[in-house]
């Protein structure tokens, strides 16, 4: 699975290359993909958020 900063990268890449082009369709599908990437970022930054919680109450306490 891609980590959050892999997706949002990813999502940044696609917007560049965007911007770069010329073709408007091309265009077009690059920031659907940069969207889809973006929301497949939220849903990892999630994923991530859980387990450090699952880690932090699962950690044996230090005394």
């Amino acid at each position: 699975m891609k980590s959050a900063l892999d997706c949002f990268q990813n999502a940044v890449r696609c917007e560049d290359m965007a911007h770069a082009s010329y073709d408007r369709g091309q265009r077009q599908t690059l920031l659907t993909i940069a969207k889809t990437w973006r929301s497949l970022g939220e849903t990892a930054r999630e994923r991530e958020r859980q387990a450090d919680q699952r880690r932090h109450w699962a950690a044996p306490k230090a005394t």
